[in-house]
Formats: structure tokens, sequence, C-alpha cells
């Protein structure tokens, strides 16, 4: 079991998921894979400005979102939010959001 890592975004190789090209690059920086946990999921993702994404549900894993700059609308379980910087999204496994 990990003892506790220190990410650095920039060295974390991004990816581009299927459906996603061209809108929305992400980095992983903490998962089963890179921390050994799979429990929690953090994800440096950028969303470029007027896209969308499809909504999706993280099986068995919670999920944080922080918005740094710009501002989103949220569906988290069928509600609406409309997210500005500094907030935090706690993203429970299991549930659907968009």
């Amino acid at each position: 079991m990990s003892k506790g890592k220190v990410v650095h975004p920039e060295k974390v190789m991004p990816f581009v998921a299927p459906g996603c090209e061209g809108k929305y690059l992400s980095r992983m920086l903490i998962d089963l894979y890179n921390c050994g946990s799979n429990k929690l999921q953090v994800n440096h993702g950028t969303l470029k400005a007027r896209q969308a994404l499809d909504g999706t549900i993280h099986e068995g894993a919670d999920e944080i979102y922080i918005v740094m700059k710009g501002h989103a609308d949220l569906n988290l379980a069928g509600k609406h939010y409309e997210l500005r910087p500094g907030n935090v999204v706690f993203i429970p496994g299991g549930t659907f959001h968009e």
C-alpha cells in the first residue's frame, strides 16, 4: 500500500478520452495506477470554452473537482450547479455527473 505521494500535474502524461477529442484534456493525478488509490480519483482536466462532455458514472471511486478558472454548469445526480473558481465538488462513486 502507498504511504503517500506528491504529484506534479505538469509531469503527468495527458490523455484524451474517446469522444472528447478537441474539447477535453485529462491528467489523472490520483488513482489506482499512479498512487495506489482505488477509492479516489483526482483528475486535472481542462475543458475548452463553450464545450460540454457526455455524462458519466465512476463506479467504486469517489471524484473531486476543483474549479481553478472559468465557469461551468454541472449536473450532479440530477441537480444543476453553476461552478465558479474556488468551488470544490465531491462526487461519490456511482453518481451520475455531466
